[in-house]
């Protein structure tokens, strides 16, 4: 059974964040006037104070997207996270985001930088994942030391897009990948998560699939730059999953790790019962335990070196 904390998040906190965005992922029509009516008011993606209090953080831009750069008061630690946030490809870097990078950040410690991708409709991936791949490799390049790139949700698939445009293109690769949730098949066509649909507070597919769409632009919606579970998985880095029972997109996170250990690629899946999706950002028992373990997994990968 899980704790209370848990279960006020799951099903409270979780159904009510889905009534004030007007429950945009219920449809694709939804979606795309839950868009029009956001658009002009764009969510600001700079940290909350509370965040800044406790980090270093700097914002400069690469290649014209903004990118920050947060570090412990006072320290240079020698591993670098990226962190790659959620939102459905649709959706701005939110706080609880960036309460999890603070986490990773002072309890690793590590440098994080956080790049502000262009979202879908205005971008699409054509445009996002090949510039995603260039940041994380001079990244990878410049760190010098372990480079972990962590990714939620539209994130971790965003990730895992740009991981295979790296190493198609022989550029160097992190030291691992930690998808949280990862949405990797915007087809929505796996019925496993049809079956799940019912249990997940959070998601709905056919707004999702609407937003994979979006992010296509141009691409066919089994693109590997859309839809990285259609990808060849050799030659990827060491990954690391967490994915909950109750989340519509638990399908994708089985069928990574089935596809990274048939490719030879070491897989750590963490795979909690009733955890919804992307609770390993939220504030509940579960998500709190996920972060623990990922702590220790960059940390980890810094003793290896």
């Amino acid at each position: 059974m899980l704790a209370l904390p848990d279960r006020l998040v799951n099903d409270v906190g979780l159904p009510l964040h889905r009534w004030r965005t007007g429950d945009a992922y219920a449809s694709p029509e939804r979606l795309r006037a839950h868009l029009e009516r956001t658009g002009g008011r764009p969510v600001d993606p700079a940290p909350p104070r509370v965040v800044r209090r406790w980090l270093e953080i700097d914002l400069t831009h690469r290649d014209g997207w903004p990118v920050y750069e947060a570090r412990p008061l006072g320290a240079r630690p020698e591993t670098t996270i990226v962190y790659v946030h959620g939102g459905g490809y649709v959706h701005e870097i939110e706080r609880w985001h960036w309460y999890v990078i603070g986490q990773l950040v002072r309890e690793v410690p590590a440098r994080c930088v956080v790049p502000i991708y262009p979202l879908a409709p205005a971008a699409t991936a054509a445009e996002v994942v090949p510039r995603m791949a260039g940041l994380v490799a001079e990244l990878v390049t410049e760190s010098g030391g372990p480079t972990v790139v962590v990714g939620d949700s539209a994130g971790a698939g965003l990730a895992v897009a740009a991981s295979f445009a790296m190493r198609d293109q022989g550029l160097p690769q992190p030291s691992r990948l930690v998808l949280l949730s990862p949405f990797l098949d915007v087809t929505m066509s796996d019925e496993r998560g049809a079956a799940v649909a019912p249990k997940d507070k959070m998601l709905r597919r056919p707004g999702l699939r609407e937003a994979g769409r979006l992010y296509a632009g141009s691409l066919a919606l089994e693109d590997v730059s859309v839809s990285p579970v259609n990808g060849d998985f050799r030659g990827l880095p060491p990954l690391t999953i967490f994915t909950g029972t109750h989340d519509v997109l638990d399908c994708d996170s089985q069928r990574c790790a089935q596809l990274g250990r048939e490719a030879g690629v070491e897989v750590d899946l963490h795979e909690v019962r009733g955890a919804p999706h992307a609770f390993a950002v939220l504030p509940t028992r579960q998500g709190a335990a996920a972060r623990r373990e990922i702590v220790a997994v960059c940390r980890r990968e810094t003793t290896a070196r």
